[in-house]
C-alpha cells in the first residue's frame, strides 16, 4: 500500500511539473522548436483560453479580449449591419452568463461569478484586441457559499450603474439553506469596490415546495434606475408559483426599492421570471421581458405606476407546464389560462410560443423629427431551430403602447444574454456560452 501511495504521489508531482512547464511555454512568446511543437498540438482556442486564464489567476488585473471576426449581413427587413466579435473563453468559464453596463465613457462587465471589470468605450470603435481592467472588490468576503461560484443557476443576476454607484443583484443562500435575491451597492472606485447590502430581505424560499420544483435560476434579478432615491428590481418566484399572487411576498414581483434604507413598494405582481427591465422617465412606463414556462415568453408594459398591476402568473400564461416537472394537480393549482384579460389581468403586449429565451430590453437613443421614439431592442437565447431565438430584435410600439407596429430581427446564432447601445448606431451585446462581446453597427 505504501509503495502504491508513493507511485501516486510521484505521478502527481510529474504531472504538475509537466503542466507548469507547458503553461510557462504557452505564456511566453518564444519561438524555439519545443514551444512551437507543443503549441501546434493544441487547438488555437484552447491555447488562447489557457494563456488568458493563467494570466488572470497569476496577475488578477485584466481580461484580454481578442478580435476574431467581422461579418457584414442584413436584418430580416434588409437593413445592412456589420458585426464585430471579441472573444475570451475565460468569460464563459466564469459564468457562463455576464452582464454589461456603461457610464459616459466606460463599459463595465461583470461575470456570473462576480468578477467586475471595465474598458474605455472608445476601444470598441477599433477592430483590435483590447483589455478589460479587473477591479478589486470584497464580493468574495460577502458571498461565501460555494454554489455561487460553481453553479450557474446561482451567481450574479444583473448589474446597474447610476451617477456614481454600481448595483449588483444575485442569488443568495442563508445558513439554513433558504434562498433569496439580494442587491449589493458600491461607490465607483477604480482601485477597489467596497460593496455592502442595499437590499437584503428577510423573506426567502426553502429548496422544497409543494410542487417539488425548486429552481434557483428562476430568480429574476433585473435592475433599472428609477430616480435619485429608488431603483427597480425584478424578483422571480423560484418556481414557488403561489408567491407571484401573494401580496405579502416579494417574489414574482417588480419592486421599487429605496437606495438608502431598503424600504420597498410592490409595483406589479403575477410575474414568473423577468429578465429585462426598462423605465421610461419621460412617459412614466415600465417595460419588462419575462420567461414563460413551456412557451409564453412575454413583453409587458406597465402604464399605471400608481396602481398595482397584475400580469397573471400562474393563473394565466400562454405557455404550458413542463411535463417532466409538473405535479399531477399542477393545472388545478396553476391553470395557465390563455386569456389574461378575461380573468382581470394585464395582457402582454407581445408573447412568444414557443419560448425564445427572451432577455434584456433597451430603448433606441435615435430619434427622428416628430417621432415619439417607441423603438426598442431586445435579445433572445433559446434554440437554433426556433425562428425568433438567438437573435436581437427591433420592435416599435404605437403611440399608446397598445400594440407592436414594426418588427425586425438580427440573427446572431448564439445566445444573447445582455445588450446596450454604445451610441445611436452601435449596439454592444454579450454572447452567453461563448465568452464573446459583439459590436453591431447599424448602417444607414
Amino acid at each position: 500500500m505504501k509503495k502504491k501511495n508513493k507511485l501516486v504521489y510521484l505521478s502527481i508531482v510529474i504531472i504538475s511539473i509537466f503542466s507548469m512547464v507547458l503553461f510557462a511555454l504557452l505564456l511566453q512568446d518564444s519561438q524555439n522548436n519545443l514551444t512551437l511543437k507543443i503549441k501546434s498540438k493544441l487547438p488555437k482556442n484552447i491555447r488562447y483560453f489557457i494563456k488568458n486564464s493563467i494570466n488572470f489567476y497569476l496577475n488578477n488585473t485584466s481580461i484580454n479580449l481578442k478580435y476574431i471576426s467581422e461579418k457584414k449581413t442584413e436584418t430580416s427587413k434588409g437593413k445592412k449591419i456589420t458585426i464585430q466579435e471579441y472573444n475570451n473563453k475565460f468569460l464563459d468559464y466564469q459564468g457562463p452568463r455576464a452582464y454589461i453596463s456603461k457610464t459616459n465613457d466606460k463599459i463595465f462587465l461583470i461575470t456570473g461569478t462576480g468578477i467586475i471589470s471595465f474598458a474605455n468605450k472608445k476601444n470598441f470603435y477599433q477592430p483590435e484586441n483590447f483589455k478589460f481592467k479587473v477591479l478589486k472588490s470584497n464580493i468574495k468576503k460577502l458571498i461565501t457559499f460555494k454554489d455561487f461560484y460553481r453553479n450557474s443557476n446561482y451567481g450574479v443576476k444583473g448589474m446597474m450603474i447610476d451617477d456614481k454607484n454600481i448595483y449588483v443583484s444575485l442569488s443568495n443562500i442563508e445558513d439554513n439553506g433558504c434562498v433569496k435575491i439580494t442587491v449589493l451597492k458600491a461607490e465607483i472606485d477604480y482601485e477597489k469596490l467596497n460593496f455592502s447590502y442595499v437590499f437584503n430581505p428577510k423573506q426567502c424560499v426553502k429548496k422544497n415546495n409543494i410542487y417539488g420544483e425548486f429552481q434557483p435560476i428562476q430568480s429574476g434579478g433585473s435592475l433599472f434606475n428609477f430616480d435619485n432615491e429608488n431603483f427597480l428590481l425584478s424578483t422571480g418566484e423560484f418556481r414557488f408559483r403561489d408567491l407571484a399572487q401573494n401580496d405579502l411576498s416579494i417574489y414574482g414581483k417588480i419592486l421599487k426599492i429605496n437606495k438608502f434604507n431598503e424600504s420597498y413598494k410592490i409595483i406589479s405582481k403575477g410575474h414568473r421570471n423577468i429578465q429585462g427591465l426598462f423605465f421610461d422617465k419621460k412617459e412614466k412606463i415600465i417595460l419588462s421581458t419575462e420567461h414563460g414556462p413551456l412557451g409564453g415568453d412575454e413583453i409587458n408594459v406597465n402604464k399605471s405606476l400608481d396602481k398595482l398591476l397584475n400580469f397573471g402568473w400562474p393563473i394565466s400564461s400562454y405557455g404550458e407546464h413542463y411535463p417532466s416537472m409538473a405535479a399531477k394537480d399542477a393545472y388545478e393549482k396553476a391553470p395557465l389560462y390563455k386569456s389574461h384579460s378575461d380573468y382581470g389581468f394585464t395582457e402582454p403586449i407581445k408573447y412568444f410560443v414557443p419560448s425564445i429565451g427572451i432577455t434584456q430590453i433597451v430603448k433606441s437613443p435615435k430619434t427622428k423629427k416628430n417621432d415619439l421614439n417607441h423603438n426598442f431592442f431586445f435579445s433572445s437565447m433559446g434554440y437554433q431551430d426556433r425562428e425568433n431565438s438567438l437573435s436581437i430584435h427591433h420592435i416599435r410600439f404605437d403611440k399608446n403602447y397598445q400594440r407592436v407596429i414594426f418588427e425586425d430581427k438580427m440573427k446572431i446564432n448564439f445566445r444573447v444574454r445582455d445588450l446596450l447601445f454604445l451610441d445611436e448606431n452601435n449596439i454592444l451585446a454579450y454572447l452567453e456560452k461563448k465568452g464573446s462581446l459583439i459590436k453591431i453597427k447599424i448602417n444607414e
